[in-house]
């Protein structure tokens, strides 16, 4: 996760949220203004006459009318009542889930949804889930995600049946034991300089939640991790997760620094680099031969496992009720039923009082698990009470992305695996750089993935991906 907002989180005392609320909708209100001014429209149009040579002032241009387009059609006071809306909403949701009480936030919820839907008349879109797709993804529709979804509910559901009929007694449970804290940190500053993190560009703090804060792009990348010492695989993989979304801002072009293009090509794009190194290459098993070494050295209890046996507890298939300690393969199922569930709202299918009960109707039929309460089931996500309404299926369209990362790189690396298992990734970063890190918000997320790898979205590869991972691993 890479919000700034959590940051707030971490810090805000709750008898100071009234007051947060009431100034994030007064400098909203205020950026909202300073946008919209006639000075920026001439501006604007006087940049409309000329077509710079300069490609980085061509992308600025036409980022400054898009955003410009966008905000004149929000009236003033929809931005700061929204602002002010969404910090309140936030704190509720922190005491609901804490007493399983659905009821009390369940009218903040309708709101925050009826928001969004506020938001979508003001551009004139018949299709809240369209609008909301694209604001979050540039030129994603709920045609196209609704097909990336089918195929990979297509080939998760019927592997997951395999996998429970496998009878493999791989388990995470087996990895927990004692991890102090500090050999943890230890272990996590060498393993991110090991994957390209410039630790004189970056620091690495402790948070409730792990977090990315991007203060300069290329000098100044910090993220948190989240310590548990009976488990130090949740901060290592986190770890790798929030350094690759650093690796990508420390790894920007230096002509893009202080523009408007310094971030970025896309939500999709961001969680994909900080996806790839935490699951494609932090979960694979030549990742794990070459720094297991390193985990024997400062956590003595593994002396007696190996490196395979590891890898196999560590990438165990459950199918548990919390998205943040699920497992690579069922993760996608978190996430599709979390944007079914919003497609289900904004189609008039379902209302906020029938949500809980879908929600854990979708969890026993893709899962196999019902959650035991609220708490559990549809208040253990804050996205939904922040303003993140539309946002999920990100993650998984990361994923898609990796698939395309990874097959892409492998035609120009065909020792990719190689390299990884000798712990050589200085040839890998080169690649992103070149191809994703570097070029920030200069493209649009659909031309840069078309000029590496010459196609446009699809969960092919990463389908491919998790074929190749699962299979041999539960011997289907």
């Amino acid at each position: 996760m890479t919000t700034a907002p959590t940051a707030t989180r971490v810090n805000l005392p709750p008898r100071g949220a009234e007051y947060r609320s009431e100034l994030m909708g007064y400098l909203s209100g205020q950026k909202y203004k300073l946008k919209t001014s006639p000075r920026m429209w001439e501006y604007l149009q006087e940049l409309s006459q000329y077509t710079f040579d300069d490609v980085i002032l061509n992308r600025m241009q036409e980022v400054a009318r898009r955003d410009y387009d966008r905000l004149t059609k929000i009236p003033a006071d929809l931005e700061a009542r929204y602002a002010k809306h969404g910090i309140m909403t936030e704190l509720i949701w922190q005491d609901a889930r804490q007493n399983n009480d659905y009821e009390s936030v369940k009218g903040v919820l309708k709101n925050s949804f009826e928001f969004k839907r506020e938001y979508a008349r003001c551009f004139g879109c018949d299709s809240v889930m369209d609008y909301l797709l694209d604001n979050w993804e540039q030129g994603c529709t709920t045609a196209q995600v609704d097909g990336i979804f089918s195929d990979i509910k297509g080939y998760v559901l019927p592997l997951l049946d395999k996998i429970r009929a496998s009878g493999k007694p791989y388990s995470r449970q087996k990895l927990q034991g004692f991890y102090p804290r500090e050999q943890q940190l230890a272990l996590i500053h060498d393993v991110t300089a090991l994957v390209g993190y410039n630790h004189e560009a970056g620091r690495i703090g402790e948070s409730a939640h792990p977090f990315t804060l991007r203060i300069c792009p290329r000098d100044d990348m910090r993220f948190t991790v989240t310590i548990h010492e009976t488990d130090f695989t949740n901060a290592l993989i986190s770890s790798l997760h929030e350094g690759g979304h650093a690796l990508y801002g420390q790894n920007l072009a230096p002509e893009l620094k202080g523009t408007t293009l310094a971030w970025g090509t896309s939500w999709g794009f961001d969680e994909g680099q900080a996806r790839f190194f935490e699951n494609f290459v932090g979960r694979s098993l030549p990742f794990w031969k070459y720094i297991f070494p390193m985990a024997q050295e400062r956590f003595p209890l593994l002396k007696n496992t190996t490196a395979e046996e590891f890898y196999q507890n560590l990438n165990a298939v459950n199918c548990g009720p919390l998205r943040l300690y699920a497992d690579e393969l069922t993760y996608n199922l978190h996430i599709i039923l979390r944007y079914e569930l919003e497609k289900l709202y904004y189609d008039g299918k379902a209302d906020v009082d029938e949500l809980p009960e879908l929600w854990n109707d979708k969890y026993e039929e893709y899962l196999g698990y019902r959650p035991k309460n609220d708490a559990e089931g549809i208040l253990q996500d804050v996205h939904w009470f922040s303003g993140w309404i539309g946002y999920y299926q990100c993650y998984v369209l990361a994923n898609c992305y990796d698939g395309h990362f990874l097959h892409s790189s492998m035609k120009d690396i065909p020792d990719f695996w190689e390299k990884v298992s000798r712990g050589e990734f200085d040839e890998i970063n080169d690649w992103h750089n070149r191809k994703v890190r570097c070029i920030g918000n200069l493209y649009s997320p659909v031309e840069t993935l078309y000029r590496f790898s010459g196609e446009t979205l699809t969960a092919k590869h990463y389908i491919q991906y998790l074929k190749d991972k699962f299979e041999p691993l539960y011997g289907i």
